[in-house]
């Protein structure tokens, strides 16, 4: 599990880094149904449906969107303290941005000296889905 703050100080959990639909046909290779839910694209507002996946070889699940939604270079899923989930382009969730006369990243990865003292204010963040 992965831990981001944005520089506005808010805290996420990301489900998963690179979400597309390059996996999209193997829940159907694999004989698995895959269950979906919506997330809310940061930029559009759209609600897209992302399909969740596991199997016995993969403990965790993985994520797929339809082809439309990841043809310009995939998504990051992601969750807020609540619950919420979100998809913004990967190149937009990784890219620095300039404020008040200096580059910083839109999301850092926190250090694990932050998530532990993360931890006991927020276990949620630490609840896997």
């Amino acid at each position: 599990m992965t831990i981001y703050k944005n520089h506005k100080g808010n805290l996420y959990r990301v489900l998963q880094d690179q979400v597309d639909s390059v996996l999209m046909g193997l829940a159907d290779k694999l004989g698995k149904t895959p269950a979906a839910f919506t997330a809310t694209h940061t930029e559009t507002k759209e609600e897209i449906e992302v399909f969740a996946t596991q199997t016995r070889l993969l403990e965790i699940p993985f994520y797929t969107v339809d082809e439309q939604h990841s043809k310009n270079g995939g998504l990051v899923l992601y969750e807020d303290l609540e619950g919420k989930k979100w998809v913004r382009p990967y190149r937009m969730f990784h890219e620095s941005f300039f404020k008040d006369g200096k580059f910083i990243k839109r999301y850092e990865k926190m250090k694990q000296e932050e998530m532990f003292e993360m931890m006991r204010k927020h276990p949620y963040v630490f609840k896997q889905t």
